[in-house]
């Protein structure tokens, strides 16, 4: 939560500069506050001090990032074009906001509370607002519009912070850092050009924050490096010069205040969170909530190697120390997993998706195989998983995961690789999975699950309602209209289950014998050539009951 302790004049050694003198050079100062400590606040001695598993509340956002602040009351949080207000228990009330500048729909790329004013402030590109917490209403900050310390010249702000009474702004490629104070009105007090706080070298200031007596940037130079300074509260004496953050460039990380003089810097992109103690050394963690076993960089990793036992290694050692606790690590789900893995990493088709998207479809795999194993045969909990899925792939966002030609692919991917293996039909269908353990020696065949196994649609692996809701979109018709409903049906259903041709059949065939060894091959293209025919022969007579006992009928007799 925002830090709302009081802070006198004398404590920040505050200057009100004329406009006339801004930028003469200022006395150096003694940073005291280095051997202050507040007793209330727990000093982080080290990363392992913070556990993200077990939060003390957790709330479902509609959108992946936005600028987010807080007080000790209240948490704002700006996702599509509209600002929500939580406490610390539950959602509170939001407000729509659409704001047009010169450019265009503003749009809200800072926030920071103001505990001097109960206010939050709202930073756009080109002007700050404030939220009035009683009357949950924002108005524009005039003051900040009219300055014209700067020139004429357009502002574009980057990024703001307040403590207390006093608010800092950063400019757009650090051409300034404005200070104000709100008491007794809100005033400009003093002004930094970019020649004072930056190098010749550098690019953008990326954040801006402030604990009350320090004031830290984040620094980006032109080679994309980014860097931590730290100056007193006047930018009088720079306290840390050149913390280089010693990381691949990101362009998500954020900086955040501790106590203590301490501070955050997370990155969204690879999931890390960077401790920077007091004696100016940093310390990382990696979240777990990243992905259940991969993040960006090992998806670099996996991308530079290509004999398969080494991939394999790499895919069976993830398993193992993101699920301890599962029993996901058999043969068969290796199989799986290294299955996906490769093709999304390797294969030419695959290689139109970004890190971020193959992340996006590994997680959601992972979690279903997690949601059918502790809920074998639970078709309620199912459904709800997979609506769960397609809300995720089909919600409109800023920037959504797939455009609509990648949806449809990444769909029927994901249906493809869940439900075509044998450990997973196995479960569903409540039957006892066959163990297997993994050998040394192992031979993997990449392309195991590149071909369908069985006829579609799996009804019992995904509810009929489900594909017929969320898959096929089927168009409400009324009650009373049944012979349309009834003929619509027909008409999806016959353009879903098709007879398979003899080449199809023979795809199937191979692919199933590959996964079965107990049976032949002519014998699985038998069992399929009846099933596919009596598809369509029953269609029209309960097609959900007769999918449902064909799928039994084939797994049994591929026990035989």
């Amino acid at each position: 939560m925002a830090d709302q302790r009081e802070t006198s004049d004398k404590k920040v050694g505050v200057q009100k500069v004329d406009t006339k003198t801004l930028n003469e050079p200022k006395q150096e100062t003694v940073d005291a506050t280095k051997k202050e400590t507040h007793d209330e606040f727990k000093k982080l001695e080290n990363m392992k001090d913070m556990e993200f598993n077990s939060p003390y509340q957790s709330f479902e956002l509609e959108a992946d990032n936005g600028p987010m602040a807080s007080s000790n009351d209240h948490i704002l949080i700006y996702e599509n074009l509209k600002f929500v207000l939580y406490d610390k228990d539950k959602k509170l009330k939001e407000i729509e906001w659409k704001e047009y500048g010169t450019d265009g729909l503003l749009i809200c790329i800072d926030l920071c509370y103001c505990s001097s004013k109960n206010i939050f402030i709202i930073l756009t590109r080109s002007s700050l607002y404030q939220l009035n917490l009683e009357t949950f209403e924002i108005t524009v900050l005039n003051e900040i519009k009219d300055d014209k310390s700067g020139g004429d010249g357009i502002k574009i702000f980057s990024s703001v912070t307040n403590h207390d009474e006093h608010m800092f702004i950063a400019y757009e490629n650090g051409q300034f850092v404005d200070k104000w104070l709100w008491i007794p009105k809100l005033q400009l007090i003093n002004k930094w050009s970019k020649e004072k706080i930056l190098e010749e070298n550098d690019d953008f200031i990326k954040c801006i924050r402030t604990d009350g007596s320090h004031v830290a940037l984040l620094v980006c130079d032109k080679n994309k490096a980014f860097r931590i300074e730290v100056f007193d509260f006047n930018f009088a004496q720079r306290l840390v010069h050149h913390l280089d953050i010693d990381e691949p460039s990101s362009s998500s990380f954020i900086l955040a205040t501790l106590f203590n003089n301490q501070w955050l810097l997370t990155d969204s992109d690879t999931q890390t969170i960077y401790l920077i103690d007091e004696n100016n050394q940093i310390q990382k963690k990696k979240s777990k909530d990243i992905s259940p076993f991969i993040n960006i960089d090992d998806l670099r990793q996996l991308e530079s190697i290509d004999e398969p036992e080494q991939y394999e290694s790499f895919i069976c050692q993830h398993l193992k120390i993101n699920n301890p606790k599962q029993n996901f690590l058999t043969a068969s789900i290796l199989d799986l997993y290294t299955s996906i893995f490769y093709h999304l990493c390797h294969d030419s088709k695959s290689s139109q998706y970004q890190p971020k998207q193959i992340i996006c479809i590994l997680t959601i795999i992972h979690g279903l195989l997690c949601e059918i194993q502790r809920h074998p045969g639970d078709i309620i909990k199912l459904n709800k998983a997979f609506v769960h899925v397609w809300d995720i792939l089909m919600k409109t966002k800023p920037k959504p995961f797939f455009n609509q030609y990648q949806y449809s692919i990444v769909i029927d991917f994901i249906i493809q690789t869940v439900f075509q293996h044998r450990i997973l039909y196995e479960t569903i269908l409540s039957e006892k999975p066959l163990h297997q353990d993994i050998d040394e020696i192992r031979t993997i065949d990449h392309t195991l699950f590149t071909q369908k196994l069985l006829p579609s649609p799996l009804t019992e692996a995904i509810p009929l309602d489900v594909y017929n809701e969320i898959i096929l979109k089927l168009p409400l018709v009324p009650a009373e209209n049944i012979e349309d409903s009834t003929q619509i049906m027909n008409n999806i259903n016959q353009d879903v289950v098709k007879q398979s041709n003899n080449e199809e059949l023979e795809q199937l065939a191979d692919n199933v014998a590959k996964q079965f060894k107990n049976v032949t091959r002519e014998n699985v293209l038998k069992i399929l050539n009846e099933v596919s025919g009596e598809f369509m022969k029953d269609l029209n007579q309960d097609m959900h009951e007769k999918l449902k006992q064909r799928e039994r009928d084939i797994l049994e007799k591929f026990k035989m």
